[in-house]
């Protein structure tokens, strides 16, 4: 009846139990033996079927075998300094534990248990109740019910096969060991229920997602160290096990699941929250802006969710809870019983910057000036009307999040002739009165040619190569905001020009209209 799963869930509940004996030791419990050869046991006063660890200075095999009183026990190594065997049934008083590396005196009590099958109908009963309390929110928490209620049936199965003695063994190493999960649990049930997302029913503060959620990371954090005590090193522990033990663990379990339900909801819950503002706000940011005028700066503002890569510098909080997550990850897929591990997820929003989300400072130039803000558009003024370099500090203070960079700008004069020439540059469509239309692409340095032609029936004819009679050359001129624009083509100096209008970038001629696209 003995699995291989059954046996890793013991041997790490063997661990567990012994690392929680071990923090929770009292030094007027340890009584040194006259010949324990640096071995120190975690309590000298225990109970039959207690897990207890000892502490040697020594270089540990894997195992040792011995004797408790007169009875055969195997002591397993549970880590690179501690070892861990299950206290026997033996008569209570002074027993004396016996193995290679140490002779040690115990003082034994008897653990007591109701009727073993009262006992195991009335954990069943309890699991049943807390599961029914659970609020599954999610189709995988719903998933998660439904595989509780199936492992309840099976260790219900599994308990029934059970033979009377062996039932009772169990319930008497459920009754010495079940304190082992206590203190997770009751931290577990001190959590209000539900999402863990910015609201006003959590004991966290809302002064800003960053504090909030942080404040979240540090509760998880220390869910998550209380249950990693409870299963580290399962791959290190080997052990011997009866079927009653391998009961009395599922018992254990049973009793700690709905627990680990609404952990599992709470780490879930976190990792999903959008809550950390993206540093990549200045990817996009223009280089170019032009007098007076305003212009988006297309900052690609975002809320993510943690990264163990990107976050985990963000605080030393995080940085913990990284680290006992992954250490926890290690051990929770040997247990089918516990569900899937919460995963990590790359999900964002956009967030939306208001004008006092954006501060713009530190201009370098001083004939540039910040003219203008509205929401994330900034307008800057040459005071000059030149075109102008200059740099500036942009900083981003958002849900508690602040970034700030340093960019590098151009301002564009409306009043310059080196301005107009840069909007020339394009594709430019020549209206004929007959309804024909040429199209035009001019280049830098006025030069350009005419690339098709579309008579009055909407026939498009695409001008290939450009020779000589399809050249174009253009010019702009003129002064203080009154510029006119005119090209030639057809080797025979047909011109158009007028006074060009900004921001249409429009002329007017006795030809017809021309405008760029």
């Amino acid at each position: 009846m003995k699995t291989n799963y059954f046996k890793q869930t013991l041997l790490v509940l063997l661990f567990a139990t012994a690392l929680f004996n071990s923090c929770s030791k009292k030094k007027d419990e340890v009584a040194p033996s006259s010949d324990n050869s640096g071995v120190t046991p975690s309590q000298t006063s225990v109970s039959t079927y207690k897990i207890v660890t000892l502490t040697s200075k020594e270089t540990l095999a894997s195992s040792y075998n011995g004797t408790f009183g007169n009875v055969p026990v195997t002591l397993t190594k549970t880590s690179d300094s501690t070892l861990a065997f299950i206290v026997p049934e033996v008569a209570t008083g002074e027993q004396v534990l016996k193995f290679d590396l140490s002779t040690i005196r115990f003082t034994v009590s008897q653990t007591i248990s109701a009727d073993a099958e009262q006992t195991i109908a009335e954990i069943i009963q309890t699991f049943d109740s807390n599961i029914g309390a659970l609020d599954p929110e999610t189709p995988a928490e719903y998933g998660d019910i439904d595989s509780m209620t199936l492992a309840k049936m099976q260790i219900t199965n599994y308990m029934n096969a059970l033979s009377d003695d062996e039932k009772k063994q169990a319930v008497l190493f459920y009754e010495a060991n079940k304190e082992l999960f206590t203190p997770f649990i009751s931290s577990v049930q001190a959590l209000p229920s539900g999402s863990i997302e910015f609201r006003s029913q959590s004991d966290c503060p809302r002064t800003n997602y960053k504090e909030y959620y942080l404040c979240h990371a540090s509760i998880l954090l220390g869910l998550t160290s209380e249950l990693s005590t409870s299963f580290q090193a399962a791959s290190s522990v080997f052990g011997t096990e009866t079927n009653a033990f391998v009961g009395g663990m599922y018992l254990i379990l049973t009793r700690v699941r709905p627990s680990i339900f609404k952990f599992r909801g709470m780490a879930g819950s976190f990792l999903e929250a959008k809550w950390i503002l993206s540093d990549k706000l200045f990817q996009d940011i223009p280089f170019q802006f032009t007098d007076e005028e305003y212009k988006n700066l297309n900052l690609n503002a975002k809320f993510r969710t943690i990264d163990t890569y990107e976050d985990q510098y963000l605080s030393g909080t995080t940085s913990e809870l990284f680290l006992s997550l992954a250490f926890l990850n290690l051990y929770w897929s040997q247990f089918k019983f516990l569900g899937e591990f919460p995963a990590y997820k790359n999900l964002s929003i956009p967030a939306t910057l208001v004008t006092g989300d954006i501060t713009i400072s530190n201009i370098t130039n001083p004939r540039v000036e910040l003219w203008g803000q509205s929401g994330e558009s900034v307008r800057f003024r040459s005071i000059n009307g030149t075109e102008e370099s200059f740099q500036y500090t942009i900083q981003i203070e958002k849900q508690g999040f602040s970034y700030s960079k340093v960019l590098s700008a151009q301002l564009r004069a409306l009043d310059s002739l080196a301005f107009y020439r840069n909007e020339i540059v394009g594709t430019w469509i020549h209206t004929w009165a007959s309804g024909e239309m040429d199209e035009y692409l001019l280049e830098p340095g006025g030069s350009g040619y005419r690339v098709s032609t579309t008579n009055a029936q909407g026939e498009k004819t695409i001008i290939e190569p450009y020779d000589w009679y399809n050249t174009v050359s253009w010019s702009v001129g003129g002064t203080n905001n009154d510029f006119s624009f005119g090209f030639s083509y057809d080797n025979r100096n047909i011109g158009f020009g007028g006074k060009i209008t900004y921001p249409a970038m429009q002329i007017t001629s006795s030809y017809g209209p021309i405008k760029k696209q």
